[in-house]
């Protein structure tokens, strides 16, 4: 009788990769995440410098490169860094980890990958995947070394450099495919925008630390041109002003192999900062913000812990894992998220200090959201501010004072007023109008624009705002129109 808890082995047999896997790979990484595998690497490299290149030909998107100064890549390594699950030892404080992030992130998005590199030796080497080419087998085309040479020579911030190395796409599937300047000037926009806004915040550390600078731009080859750099400025999910609550951040211990703690976070209600909002809606940013090696892994989500819940919202924990973590807790292949087994999640639930449990800082947390919730609702209601403030101020308005539902909004603005007094208000036009004459003075400028001195605009919205509700003004509203008018212009005249 045959057990069935074995299966029984004859034999065993090689069985190569078809060659089509190249197309399956990194179809789960979208543009942000792949440059940011693509950035692990030239940290790891040692570099200094990164630079994100997208370059424009006859109004289209048609090749983006990334490229470093870091210490290269020699001729005896490159054939491991471009083999498709190729593994590397990496060292304990590295950021690569799979052997795939270069592949998996190029051909999730192009299908031709082209790397070039110099060593400090002056060395030159280079190789190349081709989606096309490697249909009828892993072949991997060897690059002239004097076309390395050129690259390296002209790509920032390799240029100049001992050693650096060059990322190269071409034929990029996720760019638009039409020949028309406005939609390709709107797809830059919106992708420098959400690269600055993820590349911030997975390496907000080391941005802030200044281990490493990362720049963006575009090279028009019709024009021979370059356009501005912008930096990718760090992102830190934990820099507020001050905490919700005066006791915290507090650190719990959690019992594991490695052990770890958890550092536990509480933002203040109604927070309108990048750093809250991150990406989008803030209850979506609460959870486990997971970091290694100083690189941000997980941004948000409580693993199974708990569930998401709207009063958790303000909850944010960090946890660096500890080396040697691996056993219990994977990375995903885009490194965007971990995979904790269950002796981690049960670990990260008992989490707890002296005399407080991890189930002490959720209730916290959900007390902190009630009392906003309350202050916020204690406030009157207002006419929502229109045209005349920057979106900033406008959101930062929203969050801390409920609209009037089905209200005209009121407009501020510069203009023509009757006599020397700062300001003039048209209720039935619902129009705050500052005298056009002192504009110089309050923005130190004879040119201005539509949200131009925020700062006063602001201040004399929340003065008269209550004035523009009702259908009259009455003694108490003139008497402190009168009282505004007469300190406020006197005020402006001082400063002239």
């Amino acid at each position: 009788m045959i057990k069935d808890d074995q299966v029984p082995i004859t034999s065993r047999v090689t069985l190569q990769p078809d060659p089509r896997l190249l197309r399956s790979l990194g179809r789960n990484h979208d543009l942000p995440s792949a440059l940011a595998d693509l950035v692990d690497n030239s940290i790891d490299a040692g570099a200094r410098h990164v630079r994100i290149r997208f370059v424009r030909r006859d109004n289209r998107l048609v090749r983006l490169y990334v490229t470093d100064d870091g210490r290269g890549i020699s001729s005896a390594a490159i054939n491991t860094a471009m083999t498709i699950g190729g593994v590397r030892r990496y060292g304990p404080g590295e950021l690569g980890h799979f052997g795939l992030g270069l592949k998996a992130a190029s051909f999730g998005h192009a299908d031709e990958l082209t790397v070039v590199s110099k060593t400090a030796d002056g060395s030159y080497t280079g190789r190349r995947w081709t989606l096309e080419g490697a249909q009828s087998g892993f072949e991997c085309d060897v690059v002239d070394q004097d076309f390395a040479r050129r690259e390296l020579a002209t790509q920032p911030p390799a240029a100049g450099n001992d050693s650096g190395t060059i990322i190269r796409w071409d034929s990029v599937r996720t760019f638009p495919v039409v020949h028309d300047e406005r939609e390709t000037n709107r797809f830059f926009t919106e992708t420098v925008e959400k690269l600055r806004r993820h590349l911030g915040l997975v390496f907000h550390r080391l941005l802030a630390a200044k281990v490493v600078e990362i720049l963006i731009d575009e090279f028009d080859a019709d024009m021979d041109a370059v356009g501005s750099a912008v930096p990718v400025e760090s992102l830190d999910p934990f820099d507020y002003a001050h905490s919700g609550h005066p006791e915290y951040p507090k650190t719990l211990q959690v019992v594991s192999d490695p052990p770890h703690q958890l550092v536990c976070h509480l933002w203040p209600p109604r927070s309108t900062t990048r750093q809250f909002r991150l990406n989008d809606r803030p209850e979506r940013h609460q959870g486990f913000y997971v970091y290694r090696n100083g690189r941000l892994i997980q941004a948000g989500g409580w693993n199974g812990v708990i569930h998401d819940a709207k009063d958790l919202q303000l909850a944010r924990v960090v946890v660096d894992l500890a080396p040697g973590s691996e056993a219990h807790v994977r990375l995903n292949p885009e490194k965007s998220r971990i995979e904790p087994d269950e002796s981690f999640v049960r670990a990260l639930q008992q989490a707890a200090g002296e005399d407080f449990t991890f189930d002490d800082y959720l209730d916290d947390a959900r007390a902190l959201y009630k009392r906003g919730r309350r202050r916020e609702a204690q406030r009157p209601r207002v006419i929502p501010p229109g045209r005349g403030l920057p979106p900033a101020v406008k959101r930062a308005l929203r969050t801390e004072l409920r609209p009037i539902p089905n209200e005209e909004p009121i407009d501020i603005r510069w203009g023509r007023v009757d006599g020397d007094v700062l300001f003039d208000i048209d209720r039935d036009a619902r129009q705050l109008t500052l005298n056009r004459n002192y504009r110089t003075v309050v923005t130190g400028s004879t040119t201005g624009s539509l949200n131009d001195a925020p700062l006063v605009k602001t201040c004399l919205y929340l003065l008269v705002e209550n004035i523009f509700q009702g259908h009259y003004m009455g003694s108490r509203d003139k008497d402190n129109m009168d009282l505004w008018q007469s300190v406020l212009t006197a005020a402006v005249r001082a400063q002239q």
